[in-house]
């Protein structure tokens, strides 16, 4: 399986080499995943820092509010491996 960096970097030249083998590769799709993949782990990671920041502080009002990013966090998290799954089906194929 191909680096993702290495194709997010160099995509134009995978894409000229995937045509020189007939391959239609579906970049425009593999740019929407990883874009929609990158953007889900930064807002799970920043939710997560902000409720650590909020677990901290002893005030029992910010149980409902931490309760809340909890369950943010598990859609998001959810989300974020459904398309990190399509990612990888998209890309597990390509020579």
């Amino acid at each position: 399986m191909h680096n993702l960096k290495d194709l997010r970097k160099n995509l134009e030249n995978y894409k000229k080499k995937f045509l020189e083998r007939n391959l239609n590769f579906k970049a425009d799709l593999f740019e929407k995943f990883d874009n929609s993949n990158r953007e889900l782990i930064n807002k799970k990671e920043k939710l997560e820092q902000e409720k650590k920041l909020l677990s901290k502080s002893k005030d029992n009002s910010n149980f409902v509010k931490s309760k809340k990013i909890s369950e943010e966090i598990s859609r998001i998290s959810k989300e974020q491996s459904d398309i990190q799954k399509k990612l990888n089906e998209l890309i597990h194929f390509l020579p």
